[in-house]
């Protein structure tokens, strides 16, 4: 039997898929309008990537290229168990909020009675780059979920209320 040299590149590019591990591929991305923000930081998109090493990374992009104010404050809310009725008051297992006063930030975890942000996150990193967040976790601080919900809030506060919202 003759192989075509068409037919030997087809088998060997199968021979190899088979021997890299597939990639990560739960990549997406997600809009909210421009403008609904009433003078909160204003999030235009939230993408969330991962990768094969467990990590979940959310850029969280603001209106206009802007840079999170110091009155502004993000919040990032992971329904890790997909059930809205359990976990703190939107349902939410894990909660990462990042202070613009101070480029700080806080992560909290359900346990069982409120989200204790006494715990340590381990994996967890933020950074800034010119009009967005980016927030890496790895799944292990997601109570290894494989599948979750999320949303975000841009919150402008004064003293110690909030004073406007941009939920997305």
């Amino acid at each position: 039997m003759v192989i075509a040299p068409r037919g030997l590149v087809v088998a060997a590019l199968c021979t190899i898929g088979l021997l890299v591990p597939a990639a990560a591929s739960a990549d997406q991305s997600y809009g909210d309008p421009e403008g609904d923000n009433s003078g909160a930081p204003d999030v235009t998109t939230v993408a969330v990537s991962n990768d094969n090493d467990g990590n979940v990374n959310f850029r969280i992009s603001l209106a206009g290229a802007a840079d999170l104010p110091t009155d502004g404050v993000l919040l990032l809310m992971i329904d890790t168990d997909r059930t809205s009725t359990t976990g703190g008051q939107d349902g939410e297992e894990v909660a990462i909020v990042i202070d613009g006063s101070d480029s700080s930030f806080d992560y909290g975890r359900w346990n069982g009675t409120k989200v204790d942000f006494a715990v340590q996150a381990q994996t967890v990193r933020v950074g800034f780059r010119t009009g967005a967040v980016e927030i890496l976790v790895n799944k292990s601080e997601l109570n290894n979920a494989t599948t979750f919900d999320f949303w975000t809030y841009g919150d402008k506060w004064l003293a110690d209320a909030v004073t406007a919202e941009d939920a997305a």
